[in-house]
């Protein structure tokens, strides 16, 4: 339970640096996307019926959809979390174990949106896709699990 704790804070961390620090190396990656499922960026929570309270802290409100498919691609996932940042839909983290998962869902990303931008310095496996919506792919071998996490940035009107 502390492993995934840590991990989740990790993930939210990074996530949360990569959206404030690389304003000057943003670019667009191909295909950007405009929502996760279905569910449009900084669309409101109270829009959504098919969603339950995972966890809050604040006004960071953690959900889950109740017929979203443990599927990233071909890969099999153990949870996707919707974040809502003051009611507004703001990130997604999606956990999952295992090499063989992690190769499929980097298949995927890259299909999706070419290949990212590798991280060498981590020890971890590493790859980031910047935009308007960041895009980070974790995994460790010595847990054997990993995460991705989507990060909406808003843009100035």
């Amino acid at each position: 339970m502390k492993l995934a704790v840590s991990m989740v804070l990790t993930t939210l961390y990074l996530a949360a640096f990569v959206t404030v620090c690389d304003t000057q190396l943003s670019f667009a990656y191909q295909n950007e996307p405009k929502d996760f499922r279905g569910v449009v960026w900084a669309s409101s929570i109270n829009e959504r019926s098919d969603m339950g309270l995972k966890k809050s802290f604040k006004d960071l409100k953690f959900y889950s959809r109740t017929d979203d498919p443990l599927t990233f691609g071909e890969g099999t996932v153990r949870s996707i979390s919707y974040l809502f940042c003051s009611e507004k839909f703001c990130s997604v983290m999606i956990d999952f174990s295992s090499r063989e998962n992690f190769e499929k869902i980097k298949y995927e990303l890259f299909r999706l949106h070419g290949p990212g931008d590798k991280n060498t310095r981590s020890p971890m496996e590493e790859y980031h896709w910047r935009g308007n919506v960041n895009i980070l792919l974790l995994y460790s071998d010595r847990n054997d699990e990993g995460s991705v996490t989507y990060s909406y940035k808003p843009t100035a009107d």
